[in-house]
């Protein structure tokens, strides 16, 4: 709904009548669905019921309220500020998309003060003023002009708004909902809490999907997400679609290109490392073995006496990267065989292995981290020779992209 908060004086120069011409031009162009009258105890008996009679004779209908100000507070800015910032507020928790307007014309300089710092504390979407065409610059029935100040906070929300993208496109996703609650406080207009309101659902989303939370049917209605995110997630989470090992796979290598774009070296070294060994579980599976209990029946019979004697007290055969890849190249697999063929690969995962996130001390370089992950891509391209196209369906979008789609 639309609201108009507008202050009702005297008129002491110009006149109650002329004033109220002013007032009620200025409902009329504004045309709100509630107008709010902020009157004095003698502007409620002289001026607002003139106001009253030329909406009317004009066919101006709509609901009218009215905002007491009591013992002298119209001559005082410390007694208007606190009662509109309140009003306002409350209004706010009436109807939660209101576009409100304060028109600060009439009435003594502290109310007007008080209005437009009440608006600007609680959060209103424009300030409105009455200029007169004539003498003095009085406004005088028949002369008058409401000139509007745009969006209140327009340079505070772009550069919030600026926040908010930078956050977003280095995948800070809780940084940015903490600008998005910050904008909710602080920017309490109606196009500031839809911003608000739209974001939180897909910032949320993309939070959860960086922590491998995969959201399932619930993505469908947040708008905004591109069509290549829902199809990779209806894909990732479909444990029926036979190709679902690769999405898994394309969304680790995705992950770990979002850790090196925060410049989070060792966090991407850790995901790529997991990533080795899932190539060479992804390309077992495809023989009918799990590397986390290897049945020896799927073995061609003479590895079968070799790979026995690797039970464990719980009576399994379970497989570590190495001898994952051992198991590929004894089965003649090229994934296998170039593992071990590639000793610079071997010598950067060796370099994982003593990093601070694994079993040493050392932090992962960025020439290290790109390097393996050169390597990688290279072994992926003999799994999957389409995983580009693959990664690319679920790459994260930027502010851009989204915002587009939201226009």
């Amino acid at each position: 709904m639309k609201h108009l908060l507008i202050t009702v004086g005297l008129g002491a120069s110009g006149g109650a009548e002329s004033l109220a011409g002013a007032i009620a031009y200025s409902v009329k162009t504004h045309y709100p669905d509630v107008v709010h009258f902020v009157v004095t105890k003698k502007s409620d008996s002289t001026t607002l019921p003139l106001v009253e009679q030329m909406l009317e004779e004009q066919e101006v209908i709509l609901e009218k309220r009215k905002i007491y100000l009591t013992n002298g507070e119209e001559r005082s800015f410390q007694g208007v500020f606190p009662k509109i910032q309140d009003y306002i507020k409350k209004l706010r928790t009436e109807d939660a998309k209101a576009k409100i307007t304060v028109d600060f014309t009439a009435g003594t300089k502290p109310m007007s003060a008080g209005m437009v710092l009440g608006g600007c504390v609680a959060g209103v979407d424009s300030f409105s003023y009455i200029m007169n065409e004539g003498e003095g610059d009085k406004p005088l029935r028949g002369g008058e002009t409401v000139l509007s100040f745009g969006e209140a906070f327009a340079y505070q929300v772009e550069e919030m708004k600026k926040l908010f993208a930078f956050c977003f496109d280095r995948y800070d996703f809780s940084s940015a909902a903490e600008v998005l609650i910050k904008m909710g406080k602080i920017i309490n207009t109606s196009s500031v809490q839809g911003f608000v309101e739209k974001w939180q659902d897909i910032v949320e989303f993309y939070f959860r999907w960086d922590l491998f939370n995969h959201p399932r049917e619930d993505f469908k209605g947040i708008p905004g997400i591109p069509e290549r995110n829902k199809a990779f997630l209806g894909k990732l989470t479909n444990p029926r679609f036979p190709q679902r090992d690769i999405y898994f796979l394309a969304d680790l290598l995705n992950n770990a290109q979002r850790r090196i774009a925060e410049k989070k070296f060792d966090d991407a070294v850790a995901r790529f490392y997991r990533a080795v060994e899932l190539i060479a579980q992804i390309k077992l599976r495809a023989k009918g073995i799990e590397t986390s209990n290897v049945n020896t029946e799927n073995l061609p019979q003479e590895l079968r006496d070799k790979y026995e004697p690797l039970h464990n007290d719980k009576g399994k055969i379970q497989l570590p990267l190495y001898k994952g890849y051992e198991l590929l190249s004894d089965l003649g697999e090229e994934l296998g065989k170039n593992f071990f063929d590639d000793h610079e690969l071997r010598h950067l995962l060796e370099k994982r292995n003593n990093s601070i996130l694994a079993h040493g001390f050392n932090p992962i370089s960025e020439e290290d981290c790109l390097n393996l992950k050169n390597k990688i891509l290279s072994m992926v391209a003999l799994l999957h020779k389409n995983i580009g196209q693959v990664m690319e369906e679920g790459k994260f979008p930027d502010y851009q992209e989204v915002d587009n789609k939201l226009q």
